[in-house]
């Protein structure tokens, strides 16, 4: 790879550079770097009322909550951390554009993480399009892809011709289960050398191996019945909520606030 090509993937989960082969497309929307401060500024806002409520709260009264309370306040607590990333997501562009752009930046160039996560119609509306992609390219090549390589070239060929639906079962269903294991390992690897006082092993694992599960059984079930968006929403958003606690607990444990 040349230098520009490792300067091109290094900053993809922020900025999509001009492709070397002259793929990239010519259409622009420039715009000052300060019309991004509105949006970061609100954020800012949301988070430090938010982040004040919290204030009232311990792990211990968190903990004794009722479950349906325990689940909405886990929920507000990813709204905080979302909040967190949005922030940081655009003043990074802001002053990044302040000082490398002249003040001026490309919004087709400049990427945001997030795409409106809370209009996630599935699951898989919400963790392949709307919620951050930072590590996209890295659990497709490093997970996504082998795995798929494996069941064309190794299982299919074992099933014969009779189950070769199986087969192509297979090749979706264990790629995408390998993508989120993966993200699994990273996030238990985070809480234990980060918070090891509060790391249960397994948890982080688990919420995301989860995700799967989820999005095969929204699969089958859309297949075979066309909801209206308003449901998958409400499905989208239900799931997230009863699996979160998962991916929560040690963060709340922590008290970070």
């Amino acid at each position: 790879m040349s230098t520009y090509q490792i300067k091109v993937e290094a900053l993809k989960p922020f900025r999509r550079l001009p492709d070397p082969h002259g793929k990239s497309s010519n259409i622009k929307n420039v715009v000052t770097s300060y019309h991004i401060l509105p949006s970061a500024i609100i954020y800012l806002l949301l988070f430090l009322i938010s982040f004040y409520y919290l204030q009232f709260f311990t792990n211990e009264i968190a903990f004794s909550l009722p479950r349906y309370q325990f689940l909405l306040f886990g929920f507000f607590c990813k709204i905080i951390m979302y909040l967190v990333m949005e922030i940081g997501n655009r003043f990074l562009i802001f002053f990044a554009a302040l000082i490398f752009c002249g003040g001026e930046y490309d919004r087709n160039e400049w990427h945001l993480f997030f795409k409106n996560p809370w209009m996630s119609t599935s699951l898989k509306d919400f963790w392949s399009i709307r919620w951050h992609q930072l590590f996209r390219e890295i659990f497709v090549l490093f997970a996504y892809n082998p795995l798929e390589r494996l069941i064309n070239n190794k299982i299919k060929p074992l099933l014969g011709k009779d189950y070769q639906k199986i087969g192509i079962m297979l090749e979706k269903i264990i790629p995408t289960i390998g993508v989120f294991f993966i993200s699994g390992i990273m996030h238990e690897y985070i809480v234990y050398t980060s918070m090891y006082q509060f790391w249960k092993p397994g948890e982080q694992l688990l919420f995301f191996i989860l995700q799967p599960v989820g999005m095969f059984f929204e699969k089958l079930i859309f297949s075979f019945l066309t909801l209206p968006k308003w449901l998958g929403w409400l499905w989208t958003l239900m799931y997230l909520s009863f699996t979160l606690p998962l991916f929560i607990s040690p963060y709340i444990k922590q008290q970070p606030w």
